[in-house]
């Protein structure tokens, strides 16, 4: 993931910027970020097709944040992991996966 660096922000947009982060429990750059994200349309690399413009907004057609898309991305891993263990009769609870995880780390 690329780094920027941002010179000459003016003291009063600074500030707003954190106070606005605090309120929404963010970080500064998760701020900044949200706000980014918020402006740009279209989102370098991905393509211009229907699909990625769908997986880009909400039922309303506004766009989507990076934490939004990522928590799409988790609840399709979430459905597919479901499926295969579904598909392979494989039943575990979480205390045995994180008794297997742990296992010899003792």
């Amino acid at each position: 993931m690329a780094t920027l660096t941002l010179k000459g922000v003016p003291d009063e947009l600074l500030a707003h910027l954190k106070r606005v982060a605090a309120q929404h429990r963010r970080s500064l750059n998760g701020e900044v970020l949200h706000r980014l994200e918020s402006s740009v349309a279209d989102i370098a690399g991905e393509e211009a097709s229907g699909e990625a413009r769908r997986s880009r907004a909400d039922s309303s057609g506004q766009p989507l944040t990076a934490g939004q898309r990522k928590e799409l991305a988790a609840n399709a891993w979430i459905q597919r992991v479901r499926e295969v263990r579904d598909q392979l009769g494989i039943h575990t609870t979480t205390a045995e996966i994180i008794e297997a995880r742990d296992f010899g780390r003792r």
